[in-house]
């Protein structure tokens, strides 16, 4: 809570504006000091040279060799703005005290507004990519996989008609259970950390570590919001905002490339070699045929994980994860049509990732390599917080799962119909809405989504049985591999023959 109100008052603050000299743009006069085109700032702001400037921006502007006289030409206006100090020969100035100015040539008027440096300092640190990963990671991605532990418990106990975790309280207060993780996390921390005495003690202690680390970096390329525009929070966005309206944008999403998927592959791939080096590393048996089962399992389903994509891809022309959420399966229909979301144009390819990304979890039915029932697994020697890390990795792969396929396949942060000037329903008419809430109800959208695929992934967790490792090796092989193929050739021949 004490995160989101700091948020809310850094946005508030950026929002605000104020009367600084130092918050100086410079805007460019061009290579031989041409001279602006018509000069109207006003509520809307101006572009030039690809700088934006807006109102509250102290700025330079290039006025050629036209005479520039202080204050307003106009009979109605009473009040003299200070008078501009510009010297002979010079095009560009600046403003050199703050507060209001109107700016004539011959041609040209213009008013001005000073905004304070503090602004622009804080609108780059809601846009820093590591404050962006850090509010992803630590307010929504780590609560929420910490939750799932106690749903997973508690969905079990429901579909067993047990009780369930009911125990861990403080004072009278139990909230169903809920606080039982947070019951599990102070176990863990204080539990003792004991290492075998054969151990790879490097390796032993770094696999943990690859184990989480590359989920948490993966999130990188997740777009879980639309980009706000801080400037129009309280206004309904215009269908041609201007630039002004634009500016100091700041994006949900950490990482964008064109290459956005392939990046998801590269680095969660890393994750399946934490198991594998912690069951050799431990100098067991045991937790080695776990760390081969892991390794085997990795093999057999990455490959029809990748191929289940690019149907998307030949569909969306992009494997960028922000584009796909933006723009959808088709430019003549809208982003916020559900019909345009890729589980109408690629069901099967849906069902094939979501059935080997299930399976890269390593969660049931595809936890052979955690047979707890034959004692084996790649952590049976980790102990305390290494195996919470190996625990709590597991449900954090389950919210990334979940949030890839609600943004390929679910629309993303989309909500059915919700444009960015408002809700538009075809015959019905338009119910608009300010940019703020806009941007509130397509953020909570994504959670929503990414909510109810993870409790669709701890379903299939508590309804299917274990494969046996040959039915395992079978699907990935025989069956999800072949599929996908096909399935390639059939959109690729679609893509061919209806959307040329």
């Amino acid at each position: 809570m004490n995160k989101l109100v700091i948020l809310l008052c850094l946005i508030l603050a950026a929002c605000s504006g104020g009367g600084d000299p130092a918050s100086v743009k410079a805007v460019d006069c061009g290579p031989n000091g041409d001279k602006l085109p018509a000069l109207n700032v006003g509520d809307t702001g101006f572009v030039r040279s690809s700088v934006v400037v807006h109102p509250g921006d102290l700025v330079k502007i290039t006025t050629g060799d036209t005479a520039v006289e202080g204050g307003h030409n106009y009979a109605d206006k009473t009040v003299k703005a200070p008078a501009l100090a510009v010297t002979s020969g010079i095009k560009c100035f600046k403003f050199e005290t703050t507060g209001e100015y109107g700016v004539h040539t011959a041609t040209d008027n213009a008013t001005v507004y000073v905004r304070s440096s503090i602004s622009e300092t804080i609108f780059g640190i809601l846009d820093f990519p590591a404050l962006k990963w850090a509010f992803l990671v630590l307010v929504l991605v780590m609560p929420l996989a910490s939750l799932l532990t106690w749903a997973e418990r508690r969905q079990s106990a429901m579909m067993q008609d047990r009780l369930g975790p009911n125990r861990a309280n403080i004072g009278p207060i139990k909230l169903k259970g809920i606080l039982h993780f947070v019951a599990d996390a102070l176990k863990m921390i204080f539990k003792e950390d004991f290492i075998p005495a054969n151990v790879h003690k490097g390796l032993f202690a770094l696999a943990p570590l690859i184990a989480i680390a590359p989920v948490l970096i993966a999130f990188c390329i997740i777009p879980f919001g639309p980009t706000v525009y801080p400037h129009v929070v309280t206004q309904v966005m215009p269908v041609t905002p201007d630039q002004a309206q634009l500016a100091d944008s700041i994006r949900m999403q950490i990482f964008s490339s064109d290459f956005g998927l392939i990046f998801y592959f590269a680095v969660l791939t890393l994750a399946n070699y934490g198991g594998t080096i912690a069951g050799w590393a431990s100098y067991n048996k045991w937790a080695l045929l776990g760390g081969l089962r892991s390794s085997s399992q990795m093999m057999s389903y990455e490959v029809s994980m990748g191929l289940s994509l690019v149907g998307a891809f030949l569909i969306c022309g992009t494997l960028e994860p922000g584009a796909i959420v933006a723009n959808g399966a088709s430019e003549t229909m809208s982003a916020a049509n559900p019909l345009n979301w890729l589980w109408l144009w690629q069901p099967v390819g849906l069902v094939l990732f979501f059935t080997a990304a299930i399976a890269e979890t390593k969660r049931a039915p595809f936890d052979i390599p955690e047979g707890e029932p034959e004692i084996i697994g790649y952590f049976v020697e980790y102990s305390g917080m290494r195996w919470g890390i190996f625990f709590l990795a597991e449900f954090i792969e389950v919210v990334f799962i979940a949030a890839v396929v609600t943004t390929v396949f679910f629309g993303g942060w989309q909500v059915p119909f919700l444009e960015a000037d408002g809700f538009h329903f075809s015959g019905l008419g338009w119910a608009p809405l300010p940019h703020g809430i806009v941007a509130l109800l397509q953020f909570a959208a994504f959670g929503l989504k990414v909510v109810l695929l993870c409790w669709f992934q701890l379903m299939v967790r508590w309804t299917l049985p274990r494969f046996r490792a040959d039915q395992l090796m079978n699907l990935g092989w025989k069956i999800l591999l072949p599929t996908s193929l096909a399935w390639i050739m059939f959109t690729a021949l679609i893509k061919l023959i209806f959307m040329a």
